[in-house]
């Protein structure tokens, strides 16, 4: 998301391939700088706030994500959100 509201920010067009890929079973997604790519607007307006923003990198806790909720979680990834 990050990569996205840089982009975005200073007027770079790019396109977002969703994966899997079987070389790289590892990696989500690729973003790629085109000339008829996408800079989205709205994202563009959240680079002040990239600064304020902090990581949580600690261990996830014991409890499962509810299945709905991965359902819920994949359905708005396939449709870009």
């Amino acid at each position: 998301m990050s990569l996205r509201v840089a982009l975005s920010r200073f007027g770079c067009p790019y396109d977002i391939l969703l994966l899997p890929y079987p070389a790289g079973p590892d990696m989500l997604a690729e973003v790629r700088l085109r000339p008829n790519g996408f800079p989205d607007h709205v994202l563009a307006e959240l680079f002040p706030a990239l600064r304020r923003r902090t990581t949580n990198r600690n261990d996830f806790g014991p409890d499962e994500v509810p299945r709905d909720v991965r359902q819920k979680m994949h359905k708005a990834a396939e449709a870009g959100q």
